[in-house]
């Protein structure tokens, strides 16, 4: 959908599994993603009144085709253009359990 916004989050390490690796490929529309780095927030926006919940303003904009990888503990959020976005979203494994 226009401008919707995924949540600033982390995917944090729990006892021994050392949290999970996320890549997001985008194949259509505007995809902003922000992660931690020199503030450059310009393509998207905060949501309004949610200033102290988005904390990463490094913004990398996406073109279709393109991808990003984020380590385990690593911040970021993203948000869709004008005109929405499509995007994959590949994870490492976030199973705890230990019959898996």
């Amino acid at each position: 959908m226009p401008y919707q916004t995924e949540p600033e989050h982390w995917h944090p390490p729990v006892g021994d599994d050392p949290g999970k690796e996320e890549t997001v490929r985008h194949v259509y529309g505007d995809l902003f993603f922000y992660v931690d780095g020199q503030e450059t927030l310009s393509a998207g926006f905060v949501p309004e009144s949610k200033e102290e919940f988005y904390t990463m303003r490094h913004d990398i904009v996406l073109n279709p085709g393109d991808q990003l990888t984020c380590k385990p503990g690593a911040r970021h959020w993203f948000q869709a253009g004008a005109r929405g976005a499509v995007l994959y979203s590949y994870s490492t494994v976030s199973c705890l359990c230990r019959g898996c």
